[in-house]
Protein backbone atom coordinates (compact mmCIF):
# COMPACT_ATOMS: atom_id res chain seq x y z
CA UNK A 1 0.00 0.00 0.00
CA UNK A 2 3.10 2.47 0.30
CA UNK A 3 3.63 2.35 -3.10
CA UNK A 4 -0.18 3.25 -3.60
CA UNK A 5 -0.15 6.25 -0.72
CA UNK A 6 2.34 8.15 -2.31
CA UNK A 7 0.18 9.49 -5.71
CA UNK A 8 -2.37 7.21 -6.48
CA UNK A 9 -4.80 6.84 -3.26
CA UNK A 10 -5.80 8.58 -0.74
CA UNK A 11 -7.32 9.23 2.64
CA UNK A 12 -11.25 8.72 1.79
CA UNK A 13 -12.89 9.05 5.33
CA UNK A 14 -13.56 11.74 7.42
CA UNK A 15 -15.58 12.12 10.79
CA UNK A 16 -18.69 13.10 9.20
CA UNK A 17 -18.61 11.90 6.10
CA UNK A 18 -20.64 9.43 3.37
CA UNK A 19 -18.20 6.42 3.15
CA UNK A 20 -19.59 6.09 -0.32
CA UNK A 21 -19.04 2.99 -2.03
CA UNK A 22 -16.49 0.53 -0.27
CA UNK A 23 -14.96 -2.00 -2.91
CA UNK A 24 -12.76 -5.38 -1.58
CA UNK A 25 -9.57 -5.12 -1.16
CA UNK A 26 -7.26 -8.17 -0.61
CA UNK A 27 -3.44 -8.88 -1.61
CA UNK A 28 -1.88 -11.21 -3.90
CA UNK A 29 1.99 -12.19 -3.38
CA UNK A 30 4.50 -11.24 -5.45
CA UNK A 31 7.85 -13.37 -6.75
CA UNK A 32 9.75 -11.64 -4.72
CA UNK A 33 7.26 -12.32 -1.48
CA UNK A 34 5.60 -9.08 -1.04
CA UNK A 35 2.19 -8.35 -1.24
CA UNK A 36 0.64 -6.84 -4.17
CA UNK A 37 -2.43 -4.86 -3.17
CA UNK A 38 -5.07 -6.01 -5.15
CA UNK A 39 -9.02 -4.21 -5.58
CA UNK A 40 -11.78 -6.24 -6.50
CA UNK A 41 -13.68 -4.21 -9.15
CA UNK A 42 -15.73 -6.72 -10.39
CA UNK A 43 -19.06 -5.53 -9.13
CA UNK A 44 -18.21 -1.74 -10.25
CA UNK A 45 -17.43 -3.17 -13.82
CA UNK A 46 -20.92 -4.63 -14.04
CA UNK A 47 -22.16 -0.53 -14.39
CA UNK A 48 -18.85 0.48 -16.85
CA UNK A 49 -20.00 -0.24 -20.57
CA UNK A 50 -17.42 -2.69 -22.48
CA UNK A 51 -15.22 -0.69 -25.21
CA UNK A 52 -13.80 -2.61 -27.77
CA UNK A 53 -10.64 -1.57 -29.87
CA UNK A 54 -8.20 -3.63 -31.95
CA UNK A 55 -5.25 -4.25 -29.90
CA UNK A 56 -1.35 -4.47 -30.95
CA UNK A 57 0.70 -7.63 -30.28
CA UNK A 58 3.15 -9.71 -31.51
CA UNK A 59 1.64 -10.48 -34.53
CA UNK A 60 1.75 -6.51 -35.51
CA UNK A 61 5.54 -7.20 -34.15
CA UNK A 62 5.94 -9.95 -36.93
CA UNK A 63 4.40 -8.00 -39.69
CA UNK A 64 6.55 -4.38 -39.62
CA UNK A 65 9.73 -6.05 -38.73
CA UNK A 66 12.58 -5.84 -41.52
CA UNK A 67 15.38 -7.97 -41.46
CA UNK A 68 18.38 -5.91 -39.49
CA UNK A 69 16.51 -4.29 -37.45
CA UNK A 70 17.03 -2.96 -33.94
CA UNK A 71 14.48 -2.89 -31.33
CA UNK A 72 14.34 -1.23 -27.84
CA UNK A 73 11.33 -1.36 -25.58
CA UNK A 74 9.75 1.37 -23.53
CA UNK A 75 7.84 0.23 -20.48
CA UNK A 76 5.83 3.26 -19.44
CA UNK A 77 5.80 2.26 -15.46
CA UNK A 78 2.46 3.12 -13.68
CA UNK A 79 0.98 4.35 -17.20
CA UNK A 80 -2.63 3.56 -15.31
CA UNK A 81 -1.71 5.86 -12.51
CA UNK A 82 -0.99 8.93 -14.37
CA UNK A 83 -4.60 9.35 -15.31
CA UNK A 84 -6.64 11.23 -13.22
CA UNK A 85 -9.96 10.70 -12.25
CA UNK A 86 -12.35 13.23 -11.41
CA UNK A 87 -13.47 14.35 -8.12
CA UNK A 88 -17.23 13.80 -8.06
CA UNK A 89 -16.34 9.99 -9.46
CA UNK A 90 -13.28 8.95 -6.93
CA UNK A 91 -16.27 8.22 -4.31
CA UNK A 92 -16.78 5.07 -7.02
CA UNK A 93 -13.02 3.99 -6.01
CA UNK A 94 -13.24 3.76 -2.18
CA UNK A 95 -12.09 0.75 -0.27
CA UNK A 96 -10.93 -0.25 2.64
CA UNK A 97 -7.42 -1.96 4.14
CA UNK A 98 -6.44 -2.30 7.76
CA UNK A 99 -8.39 0.35 9.89
CA UNK A 100 -8.52 3.09 6.79
CA UNK A 101 -10.67 3.99 4.26
CA UNK A 102 -9.12 5.18 0.98
CA UNK A 103 -9.91 6.06 -2.92
CA UNK A 104 -8.25 6.29 -6.04
CA UNK A 105 -7.59 9.66 -7.38
CA UNK A 106 -6.52 7.98 -11.04
CA UNK A 107 -7.26 5.30 -13.22
CA UNK A 108 -7.31 1.91 -11.40
CA UNK A 109 -5.74 -1.27 -12.88
CA UNK A 110 -8.90 -3.50 -13.31
CA UNK A 111 -11.48 -1.04 -13.99
CA UNK A 112 -12.87 -2.64 -17.22
CA UNK A 113 -12.43 0.52 -19.15
CA UNK A 114 -9.04 1.48 -18.07
CA UNK A 115 -7.02 -0.12 -20.75
CA UNK A 116 -9.48 1.20 -23.20
CA UNK A 117 -8.60 4.60 -21.51
CA UNK A 118 -4.59 4.07 -21.17
CA UNK A 119 -4.77 3.13 -25.00
CA UNK A 120 -6.82 6.31 -26.44
CA UNK A 121 -4.67 8.41 -24.28
CA UNK A 122 -1.34 7.15 -25.61
CA UNK A 123 -2.93 7.39 -29.54
CA UNK A 124 -2.10 11.43 -29.99
CA UNK A 125 1.62 10.70 -29.20
CA UNK A 126 1.79 7.32 -30.95
CA UNK A 127 0.40 8.80 -33.99
CA UNK A 128 2.90 11.89 -34.06
CA UNK A 129 5.82 9.93 -33.68
CA UNK A 130 4.72 7.41 -36.26
CA UNK A 131 4.29 10.65 -38.72
CA UNK A 132 7.96 11.57 -37.92
CA UNK A 133 9.18 8.35 -39.46
CA UNK A 134 9.22 5.81 -35.77
CA UNK A 135 8.01 2.41 -36.40
CA UNK A 136 6.28 1.67 -33.23
CA UNK A 137 4.20 -1.53 -32.03
CA UNK A 138 1.93 -1.14 -28.43
CA UNK A 139 0.78 -3.21 -26.45
CA UNK A 140 -0.76 -1.72 -23.27
CA UNK A 141 1.75 0.17 -21.90
CA UNK A 142 4.70 -1.48 -23.27
CA UNK A 143 6.14 0.10 -26.60
CA UNK A 144 8.60 -1.70 -29.03
CA UNK A 145 10.62 1.02 -31.42
CA UNK A 146 11.94 -0.56 -34.74
CA UNK A 147 14.93 1.18 -36.54
CA UNK A 148 17.50 0.38 -39.22
CA UNK A 149 20.23 1.94 -37.27
CA UNK A 150 21.06 1.47 -33.03
CA UNK A 151 21.54 4.79 -33.12
CA UNK A 152 17.68 5.94 -34.28
CA UNK A 153 16.30 3.51 -31.71
CA UNK A 154 18.02 5.13 -29.05
CA UNK A 155 17.00 8.79 -30.05
CA UNK A 156 13.46 7.95 -30.53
Amino acid sequence: MRKFRKWAIFRAFHEGESRGVLLQSLSSPKKDRSKRPVINLKDLNAYVPPYHFKMQGLHTLRDILMEGDWMTKVDLKDAYFTIPIHQSDRQFLRFFTGSQDFQFNCLPFGLSCALWVVTKTLKPVLTLLRELGARLVVYIDDIQVLAEKRKTTLKL
